[in-house]
């Protein structure tokens, strides 16, 4: 995709203009799409921030629609989390994507729906009373 040709195509139009046109865009090398992914994760980084210094995690990782740009959007990410933190709580972290894309979030509430439906109830045998 020609430099910024999402923002010719979609300037009278913005309406119509969905974070996957965005980010299909950017992974083709337009520069509009890029600058707007990589705003988007020094907001994510900058909103993630104070938390990771709060719970120093040791990984992070990005799910949803932006994690398929992977690289893109960690960039960004990591320098505001590395601006803002200390470097003991930066030094040791992993920022990554998952490995789902845009399926993250219903993949992951699926199973926790899968996993309570088939939990198995344990019972100890001395809480069975004979008939």
């Amino acid at each position: 995709m020609p430099e910024g040709k999402i923002l010719k195509e979609y300037a009278d139009k913005l309406h119509q203009l969905d974070v996957y046109t965005v980010i299909d865009a950017a992974k083709k090398g337009d520069s509009v799409a890029r600058m707007c992914i990589n705003i988007l994760g020094h907001h994510i980084g900058q909103n993630i921030a104070p938390a990771i210094g709060l719970i120093n995690p040791e990984k992070l990782v990005i799910a949803g629609d932006v994690s398929e740009l992977e690289e893109m959007v960690i960039e960004p990410v990591n320098k505001e989390i590395e601006m803002i933190t200390l470097n003991l709580v930066h030094s040791n972290l992993e920022v990554t994507t998952s490995i789902h894309g845009r399926y993250s979030v219903a993949m992951g509430a699926a199973s926790l729906i899968l996993n309570e439906f088939f939990k198995v109830v344990l019972i100890k045998k001395s809480e069975i009373v004979p008939l």
